[in-house]
């Protein structure tokens, strides 16, 4: 698939996500990677990771946390079992250098959204302390 093609299905989806999102939980979404990429970056201890949605939950000003999301617009199995064990790692490492050089608890959460499924066999495994430290 073309480069033009594999941009326009990513921005699609980023649109769905980001609808379907704002309009069944408490988030707002306000920033893309498309139109402001610089504030859907991330510091991480590799540098900084651009991430596909920011924003925060809804509610108290003073207790809002902020939410990182990161979609893949897949319609068959492709890569996504390595794309999410590369989203583990990333949201892992940001999470690390946040509450380290903030020496208090980090308040972001981390979303993965895919369109199809992937690694159905992985999925009791996937948030287990052996399965984290092996990626």
């Amino acid at each position: 698939m073309p480069d033009e093609q594999v941009q326009e299905l990513g921005r699609e989806g980023v649109g769905k996500v980001k609808a379907w999102l704002e309009a069944t939980t408490w988030f707002d979404l306000p920033f893309n990677a498309y139109e402001d990429g610089a504030r859907c970056k991330v510091a991480t201890y590799s540098g900084p990771k651009k991430f596909d949605l920011r924003g925060h939950f809804r509610g108290d000003k003073q207790q809002r946390r902020t939410v990182t999301v990161e979609c893949k617009n897949y319609t068959t199995v492709g890569a996504q079992q390595a794309e999410f064990d590369k989203f583990l790692a990333i949201a892992y490492s940001a999470t690390l250098k946040a509450t380290r050089e903030l020496q208090a608890p980090w308040r972001e959460d981390f979303i993965w959204v895919t369109f199809h499924p992937f690694g159905q066999s992985k999925w009791p495994t996937l948030a287990q302390h052996s399965y984290l430290s092996a990626i």
